[in-house]
C-alpha cells in the first residue's frame, strides 16, 4: 500500500514539473520573438502588373524601413516606401530578391540595423478581354437568321456592316444583343445546306474601327431544323383493300417540341392502296391520315411518302 501511495504522488508531482517547464519554454519563446522584427512574408507570387504591399511584422521596438532594393527591376519593381511598408510590382516572368533594411533607436549598434529579404516570384498575367485580337464567327440558325458573334463587345452595328457575297441573298435587319458581343442578322435568298460567305466591315470597338471579318456559314437542311417522322399503327396489312391502319407524320423543331405553325399540310402519296385524302392540315406537330389496303394476289410492299407543303 505504502509503495502504490508513493507511485502516485510521484506521477502528479511529474506532471506538475511538466506543466511548469512547458510554460516557462513558451514564455521565454514568445518574449524573444516579439522583440525579432521580420517581414510579412519571405515569399510572394505575383502576376505581370500585379501589386503587393509588403509589411513589417512583430515590429516592437518601432524598426523603420530605411531602404529597398531588387535584384531585377524588370521583373519586379519596389515603390511608395514607407516606415513601415513598400510596395512590390510584378514586371516580367522570373524572381528577384527584395532586400529590406530597417533599423530602430531602441537598439545599440550593430543591433539596431537589420537586413530581411523576400523573394518574389512572377507569372504571367491571365489574359484579359483587352488582350484578346478583334475577331468574329458567323453559325446560321437557319436559313433566314445568322448569328455573328465577336470577341469584344463592339460600339454599334447596322446592316450596312454585313454582306453576303453570294447573288440574290441580302441582309434586312441587323439586331445587337445586350452584351454588344453578337448581332442577329435577319437574311433572305438563302437556300438550304448551302455555304455563305459574309463579310464584316466597319465596326467599331472604343471608336476604333475594326479590321474587315472573312466569315462563312452554313444553313441547316430542314431535317436538322425540323426533324420528322413517319410511323404506321400497324406495319403489316391484309391485301383484302379493305384492311386498315392510321398513318402519323410528326414534325418538331430542333429542341423536339412540336411545330405549331399554322398554314402547312401534308400529302400523302403511296404506290399501292388508298388514303382517305391526300392532304391533311399540321396541328401541334401532326398529321393523321386513314390508309386502306390493295386487293392483291401476292405479298407486296406499299411505299408511303409525306411531303409538307402550304395550305
Amino acid at each position: 500500500m505504502k509503495k502504490s501511495f508513493m507511485t502516485r504522488v510521484l506521477a502528479v508531482s511529474l506532471s506538475a514539473a511538466m506543466a511548469f517547464s512547458m510554460s516557462s519554454a513558451s514564455n521565454l519563446m514568445t518574449a524573444s520573438a516579439a522583440s525579432t522584427v521580420n517581414l510579412k512574408t519571405t515569399f510572394k507570387t505575383l502576376k505581370v502588373n500585379q501589386t503587393y504591399k509588403m509589411t513589417l511584422k512583430k515590429n516592437t521596438l518601432n524598426w523603420k524601413i530605411t531602404k529597398v532594393t531588387t535584384t531585377n527591376k524588370k521583373i519586379c519593381t519596389v515603390y511608395g516606401k514607407t516606415a513601415s511598408s513598400v510596395m512590390l510590382k510584378g514586371k516580367g516572368v522570373g524572381r528577384a530578391k527584395i532586400t529590406v533594411k530597417v533599423k530602430t533607436t531602441k537598439r545599440k549598434y550593430p543591433k539596431n540595423i537589420k537586413n530581411m529579404k523576400c523573394t518574389v516570384n512572377v507569372k504571367a498575367a491571365d489574359p484579359s478581354v483587352e488582350d484578346v485580337a478583334f475577331s468574329a464567327t458567323a453559325a446560321a440558325n437557319s436559313n433566314t437568321e445568322v448569328r455573328v458573334n465577336f470577341t469584344k463587345a463592339v460600339d454599334a452595328a447596322a446592316v450596312e456592316n454585313f454582306k453576303i457575297a453570294e447573288e440574290n441573298v441580302s441582309v434586312s435587319k441587323a439586331e445587337l444583343s445586350e452584351d454588344k458581343k453578337s448581332v442577329l442578322l435577319t437574311i433572305a435568298g438563302a437556300e438550304y445546306s448551302k455555304n455563305y460567305n459574309l463579310t464584316v466591315t466597319g465596326i467599331k470597338v472604343g471608336g476604333t474601327v475594326q479590321a474587315d471579318q472573312k466569315l462563312t456559314f452554313t444553313t441547316p437542311s430542314p431535317e436538322v431544323l425540323n426533324p420528322t417522322t413517319l410511323t404506321a399503327e400497324r406495319a403489316i396489312l391484309k391485301s383484302d383493300g379493305q384492311d386498315a391502319t392510321t398513318i402519323t407524320f410528326k414534325i418538331t423543331d430542333k429542341d423536339g417540341k412540336p411545330l405549331t405553325d399554322k398554314g402547312m399540310e401534308v400529302r400523302f402519296t403511296t404506290n399501292l392502296g388508298k388514303f382517305a385524302t391526300d392532304r391533311v392540315s399540321i396541328q401541334n406537330g401532326e398529321a393523321k391520315v386513314m390508309y386502306t389496303s390493295e386487293a392483291l394476289s401476292e405479298n407486296h410492299t406499299a411505299v408511303i411518302t409525306a411531303t409538307i407543303i402550304e395550305a
